[in-house]
């Protein structure tokens, strides 16, 4: 049959149009990447509307092979070949009708790249064929692409579908046989789906129990592995559990069969996952370590993972006892190394940082080798962290270095007044009473250390800004700072704070503060001045919200909050560090108070997401203390008065850790309810505009 003719039977059998079919044709196209012609896409596309196709047509459309990197999201029609890399366990499950399903999956993969196969039902059975195995060659013919539970791409095998296996068709000799090799942990790529490794484990993280939102009780572990190329993250889940119990740090492992993902403790960073056929085996000897040599100190900031480099001491901190989540004390020690084009922080922990405590002196020449690199966001550069096979070594050279940090940092720029520090940059100077003082808190860093935290207001008559200091300064400031003081704050960096729209100051080693005789007077805040959120909403909708991150929405509470799920949870805290009092590690002990959490569902009618208030937002948002809640029987009028209510919150975008799923939920740190009447009038305005 001639293409003029299936086109006539299309207009007749659907009653598209001519220019409807061409339409569908060139979209056809469009989706194969141009691996079509316009005849094999007319064929497809009947094929897809029900329109009967002739049998050696629809040979013709089977023998359109596309390869996996051409692959994308919405295709249809699939056929594909490629080589199997791994087989996966077949898993049962209850259907809505009560039956029993099957679930498996495969991967394949071709010169281009690699690809995940869903199978289900009947269709499963092929996965127990004895000569399904890896490196066996199959065709994939009518698979369709969705999205995968980490928004991979996967092909899943329809009813129209088949798989055939070792196909007759096929030259051999041009589909590549798959080597079983290792991959560098530098060279992981979200690409491939499945990888091995080999590396020197660095870090262990116990196996924790947490809550899974059916009710069931879930495991989650974790190990660090390290290679001459990086550091990865390995999450185990559930029963893969058990595969890591009786690894410690410092084995050497090989891992195979895991998997890739965007890690959720830190965006844009990839992770690796473990299935049901990951196996872990402890291997002789020591991994080779190969680290890039910088040039000077300066280069290191160009370069990533491993790294060794030459410079001076110019400064040896004390050493410091910091406590982990795990609730393990260990030490930390971190010094400086410089040349003639800067200087890098060097961090050293636990047996380590006691050992070179004892031996780093200032002005020692030294060789530091296979060091890691990490990004410090706070002060937006890359800085150095001691593993297993660091070492550092003195040496015989004469090595110049810059005058030394503080003289250089101390050019800081000196503001006028405080509203010029907005339109300051890195390193400034101003003037200012202290207007607010806050508590001293204790926050853990992603490293597990306990640090103490204290942040404080400076204001004069054209604004006012925050200012925050960290570990022994804060601790220091705490006990001399006071309201109505007046101060030069010298020497602080200033960073922007995206949430709040305005640049804040944080201490530095080098910064200072004291105390000065000035007459300097202060804006009194109206109301209005005191919302930081804006009350015309120009924010986020919630279903775009597909990444970590800070947001702005407006949004309905729409569900009833559920007690006996802990949407209202009240707990016995540390007024200092705000954990639970069993968890709170502050060296004072004082009262507990009552803290609450409450979760609340917010709808703008793009989609939903759970958000999550916290203490005094939680306590503003029902109109009541957790002291008072925590002493009332009957809950359920106050809770029921937030439904209907409309918000402006703004927080941080994260995925729940303890979750196989991507839900994202909004941990607000600042809200606002609407007035109907200003939304109205933001309205008039632009209407009248």
């Amino acid at each position: 049959m001639s293409a003029e003719s299936y086109i006539n039977k299309i207009m007749d059998e659907t009653g598209l149009s001519r220019k409807d079919i061409q339409v569908l044709i060139d979209e056809k196209k469009a989706e194969l990447k141009g691996l079509i012609t316009d005849n094999g896409a007319l064929l497809l596309i009947a094929k897809e509307l029900k329109v009967e196709v002739k049998k050696e047509n629809v040979d013709a459309i089977n023998n359109i092979e596309v390869k996996i990197s051409d692959i994308s999201l919405g295709m249809k029609n699939i056929v594909l070949v490629g080589r199997i890399r791994d087989v996966n366990k077949i898993f049962n499950f209850t259907k809505n009708d009560g039956s029993e399903g099957f679930v498996g999956s495969f991967s394949i993969q071709d010169e281009s790249g690699e690809i995940r196969i869903v199978l289900w039902d009947d269709d499963t059975r092929i996965l127990t064929n004895e000569n399904f195995v890896p490196n066996e060659i199959v065709k994939i013919i009518n698979g369709y692409t969705k999205e995968g539970r980490y928004q991979d791409l996967e092909i899943h095998i329809g009813r129209f579908g088949k798989i055939i296996l070792s196909p007759e068709d096929i030259d051999y000799n041009k589909i590549p046989k798959i080597k079983k090799t290792f991959t560098k942990i530098g060279d992981i790529t979200p690409n491939f789906k499945s990888y091995s490794i080999k590396g020197q484990v660095v870090r262990y993280t116990p196996v924790k129990e947490f809550v899974k939102s059916d009710g069931n009780t879930g495991k989650v572990g974790n190990i660090n592995i390290m290679d001459s190329t990086g550091i990865i993250r390995i999450v185990f889940w559930n029963e893969d559990v058990d595969k890591i119990q009786g690894i410690k740090e410092g084995d050497n492992i090989s891992i195979t069969q895991l998997s890739p993902r965007e890690s959720k403790l830190n965006p844009k960073t990839i992770e690796l996952t473990s299935s049901s056929n990951t196996i872990i085996k402890k291997i002789k000897g020591n991994v080779q370590y190969k680290a890039e040599i910088a040039k000077n100190v300066k280069e290191i900031q160009e370069l990533e993972n491993l790294v060794s480099f030459k410079g001076v001491i110019t400064s040896v901190g004390d050493i410091r006892k910091v406590t982990l989540k795990s609730g393990e004390d260990i030490s930390v020690l971190d010094f400086e190394v410089s040349d003639s084009t800067g200087s890098i922080r060097v961090t050293a922990w636990r047996e380590i940082a006691e050992d070179l405590a004892e031996k780093l002196t200032n002005d020692m020449t030294v060789l530091v080798s296979n060091v890691n690199l990490k990004y410090n966001e706070m002060f937006d550069r890359k800085e150095a962290t001691y593993n297993r096979v660091s070492e550092i070594n003195v040496i015989e050279e004469d090595i110049q270095i810059i005058a030394h940090p503080k003289e250089k940092r101390l050019n800081a720029t000196i503001a006028k007044n405080v509203k010029e520090v907005q339109e300051l940059e890195n390193l400034v100077s101003f003037k200012g009473v202290i207007t607010s003082v806050g508590d001293i808190r204790k926050v853990t860093l992603k490293s597990g250390e306990d640090i103490s935290v204290l942040d404080f207001e400076v204001s004069d008559n054209t604004g006012s800004i925050r200012v925050t200091a960290w570990r022994e300064i804060a601790e220091d400031l705490a006990e001399k700072l006071t309201n109505d003081m007046t101060v030069l704050v010298s020497n602080v960096n200033l960073k922007y704070n995206e949430m709040f729209d305005r640049k804040e100051a944080t201490f530095n080693k080098f910064s200072e503060i004291e105390k000065i005789n000035e007459n300097i007077n202060i804006a009194v805040k109206t109301s209005t001045e005191k919302s930081k959120i804006n009350s015309r909403f120009t924010g986020t909708k919630i279903n775009s919200i597909d990444s970590t991150g800070l947001f702005e929405i407006k949004g309905t509470i729409i569900k009833e909050i559920d007690l006996a799920k802990k949407d209202l949870f009240i707990y016995d805290a540390c007024p200092s560090c705000y954990k639970k009092v069993e968890n709170c590690t502050c060296e004072s002990k004082k009262d507990p108070e009552k803290r609450m959490i409450l979760k609340v569902v917010l709808d703008d009618e793009s989609g939903t997401i759970k958000t999550s208030f916290f203490g005094q937002q939680a306590e503003e948002l029902i109109g009541k203390k957790a002291s008072e809640i925590a002493d009332m029987e009957d809950l359920d009028n106050i809770l029921k008065d937030l439904e209907g209510k409309i918000l402006i919150v703004r927080g941080k975008a994260s995925i729940n850790n303890f979750n196989d799923m991507n839900n994202y939920e909004l941990k607000v740190s600042e809200f606002q309810f609407t007035n109907p009447t200003k939304e109205l009038n933001y309205l008039m305005e632009e209407l009248n505009s």
